[in-house]
């Protein structure tokens, strides 16, 4: 079986609609909590892949939450050792950061439910495809990036990027 880390800000912060997506495709799925466990350091070891999470906090605030230095650096780890990462607000900020990219205020902040739409690039990804169609999430943004050359958009709204993908979650092999 498949294992995915899945890495947490906060306590209602969760897969949602991707958990089961995730459950077919044959992921056992861990996550780790920062919220609650703010000094964990997880090991990569024996999983297939990354998903970073959303949270309320600023990328940009790593001196005062070192947790985010950790995932960062966990996240330079899957990318050393070629496993599939995804990022969904925070975590898109975060391998935004890692990669070298400026993480800034967008033009208005983003609170309340929000369409978000998959990218042409989300229509071959084989972890989205159950969302071929604009869905309605709720949005707490203050921030955007640019997207590193190296990463994949994924899905947008009409203020801010959503999430990026360093490669396919799902592979066949």
């Amino acid at each position: 079986m498949k294992k995915l880390l899945v890495l947490q800000h906060v306590p209602h912060e969760l897969l949602g609609t991707l958990n089961p997506l995730l459950k077919r495709s044959g992921f056992r799925i861990r996550y780790v909590n920062f919220a609650r466990h703010p000094d964990a350091q997880p090991s990569l070891d024996g999983y297939n892949g990354l998903v970073v999470l959303g949270g309320p906090m600023s990328v940009n605030d790593a001196d005062r939450l070192p947790h985010l230095t950790t995932e960062m650096r966990l996240i330079e780890e899957a990318l050393r050792r070629n496993i599939p990462v995804l990022g969904i607000c925070l975590g898109a900020q975060l391998i935004a950061k890692t990669l070298g990219a400026d993480v800034y205020p967008n033009k208005e902040k983003e609170i309340g439910w929000y369409d978000v739409s998959p990218t042409d690039e989300a229509e071959s990804d084989p972890l989205l495809l159950g969302f071929q169609k604009t869905e309605t999430i709720f949005q707490w943004h203050g921030e955007t990036f640019d997207i590193p050359k190296s990463t994949r958009h994924l899905a947008f709204s009409s203020l801010s990027v959503r999430g990026e993908s360093l490669h396919d979650l799902v592979t066949d092999n």
